[in-house]
Order: structure tokens, then C-alpha cells, then sequence
């Protein structure tokens, strides 16, 4: 497992405890909790790899990107007139969103986690 993504994980839903790599692999982290700290984000249908989870319902495979952080937004623009522009963070999460009530929510209680991406 790769130490930057821990980091990244631990900070980003402030964890104050000390947490072995096979717990953090055990329960990952709250998906809702970390949606919700973080505010939406950019999202679209993910590639799905050989690797992946399927679950038996129907549903899609979805991926999360562009999360708000200080270092999200660049400037573009002359002058005075500047524009915020998003730029990657390298962070992505990809998740199963069941077809139903919930399919088209940013928060999904009923989504499976599948992957978590840092580079």
C-alpha cells in the first residue's frame, strides 16, 4: 500500500489515532463521511478493471475526481479579470452505485467502494 495514500487518508478525514496498514485495509475509511468533509467533486462512469468487485445487482461503476482543497483551484485570466479553473489533485475514488433511488447522489448510502487512487 502505498504510505502517500494513507497520509492522505488519515488527514483528509482527520483521523487522530494511529492506525495499522491492515486495519486501514480492513474498514478503508467512511465514504460518506470523507464525500460529505470534502463537498462534491467531478464524477463520471468509470473503466472498469478485470480486478474490480462486481456486485450480482445492476448498477454502474462511477469514479470521483477534482475533490475541493486549497490546491484545487488555479487562476486563469488578465488582469483583473481572473477565473477559478480546477485542476487535478491525483485523487480519485472509484465506487458501485446501484441502479435506484440513489444512483444520481453525489451521497449514496447504498454505493460499495471499489478503489481509491493517489498519485
Amino acid at each position: 500500500m502505498n504510505v502517500a495514500l494513507i497520509s492522505i487518508l488519515m488527514l483528509s478525514i482527520s483521523i487522530q489515532e494511529k492506525i495499522s496498514t491492515d486495519a486501514l485495509l480492513q474498514n478503508p475509511f467512511d465514504l460518506q463521511q470523507f464525500k460529505k468533509a470534502k463537498g462534491p467533486s467531478n464524477s463520471g462512469g468509470a473503466d472498469v478493471q478485470p480486478y474490480y468487485y462486481k456486485p450480482d445487482e445492476k448498477g454502474v461503476f462511477f469514479r470521483f475526481f477534482l475533490f475541493r482543497s486549497p490546491q484545487t483551484f488555479m487562476y486563469s485570466g488578465n488582469g483583473d479579470k481572473k477565473f477559478p479553473v480546477r485542476s487535478g489533485t491525483g485523487f480519485q475514488i472509484v465506487t458501485y452505485k446501484f441502479l435506484g433511488k440513489y444512483r444520481d447522489a453525489f451521497l449514496d448510502p447504498t454505493e460499495t467502494l471499489i478503489e481509491v487512487v493517489a498519485t
